[in-house]
């Protein structure tokens, strides 16, 4: 049965995925509100830059105030081989999502496994 409406993503999100995804058909109703952000492509061609361009958005983050505990990288590679796991030369900690136990920590995992655990990175 296919799926249609999307609880998790903003609409802006979800034309994103719709884009670049080829999702047909839509999704005939997204239940989040517009938070008036526009998700933004940040292209790389190698691994050391896509390090050194999470690192700096790590940074950015932070410096507007958030803590590590409300951020969280997804990748849809396994721990080890995400691109967070090989970041060593920041001022922050990144670790697994399942041993974040800091509100300093920026947790990271795979999509799969971060299904369903939203509310716990919450709290």
């Amino acid at each position: 049965m296919p799926l249609r409406a999307n609880c998790r993503n903003t609409p802006r999100i979800a034309e994103l995925v719709h884009l670049l995804g080829g999702l047909n058909p839509r999704y005939t109703k997204i239940r989040r509100p517009d938070n008036q952000i526009e998700p933004e492509i940040i292209p790389y061609k190698k691994e050391d830059q896509q390090k050194k361009k999470l690192a700096s958005i790590l940074q950015d983050l932070l410096r507007q105030g958030f803590r590590g505990s409300e951020i969280t990288i997804l990748s849809p590679r396994t721990d080890q081989d995400a691109i967070a796991s090989k970041i060593t030369f920041v001022p922050f900690s990144l670790c697994p999502i399942k041993h974040r136990n800091t509100q300093d920590e920026i947790g990271y995992g795979t999509i799969h496994s971060y299904k369903g655990l939203e509310a716990l990175s919450s709290s």
